[in-house]
């Protein structure tokens, strides 16, 4: 990797609107292009599939939002874990696109899929409640996890969730009646309020 370190803005934005091939200084290299990404709630799963060619969609989503400003360049989930572990109607993405300003422009307006406004934020993982889907503790994943899985409904460890037959709900994190993603969780709720500082003092826009 090779870092150019410039002074000033207007220089670095000199650079890179030179064009330059830098395949041919240096063979193998490419320009690193910084990535503004943009989370999109409550969009309706049959809205994009993911798995297959989503061109089509994505270029209408260029069209409705950012006023036909954004180029959007890839689009994920927010959490995989999440569609394996709790089927909903609804799921979170990430918009990514190379430009600030219209990614901003998406979160002031919101983002427009199908005419309909939906809420949109900026990506930032650290200030997002971290839940784990295996044992359903906050401050790491799944994919870390070393402790065993535990039922989302019953709290208990001798079956996964789409086994449990128990009609009486228990939460792993607070033990009272609820499912452990409940909203109104209180555990879930000290969790948000570690977070709410740190959410006060950055700011919600990529350009501000």
């Amino acid at each position: 990797m090779v870092h150019v370190e410039v002074k000033t803005s207007g220089a670095a934005k000199a650079i890179k609107d030179a064009n330059i091939d830098w395949n041919k200084a240096y063979t193998g290299m490419k320009l690193y292009k910084p990535q503004y990404r943009i989370v999109v709630h409550r969009v309706l799963m049959e809205t994009i599939d993911l798995n297959a060619d989503y061109s089509k969609t994505k270029k209408e989503w260029e069209r409705l939002n950012a006023n036909n400003e954004i180029k959007i360049t890839s689009i994920t989930l927010l959490c995989k874990a999440r569609e394996q572990h709790r089927p909903t109607a609804h799921r979170s993405i990430v918009v990514f696109s190379e430009d600030a300003t219209a990614a901003d422009r998406c979160i002031k307006l919101s983002f427009f899929i199908n005419n309909q406004k939906v809420r949109a934020e900026r990506y930032v993982p650290h200030l997002h409640i971290n839940q784990c889907y295996k044992c359903h503790g906050y401050g790491h994943r799944s994919t870390t996890c070393k402790k065993k899985e535990k039922c989302r409904k019953c709290a208990k460890e001798d079956h996964p969730t789409v086994q449990c037959t128990s009609d009486t709900l228990r939460c792993v994190s607070c033990d009272r009646k609820h499912e452990v993603w409940h909203v109104e969780c209180p555990s879930r709720s000290t969790e948000g309020m570690y977070l709410a500082m740190p959410k006060m003092e950055t700011s919600p826009f990529y350009t501000a």
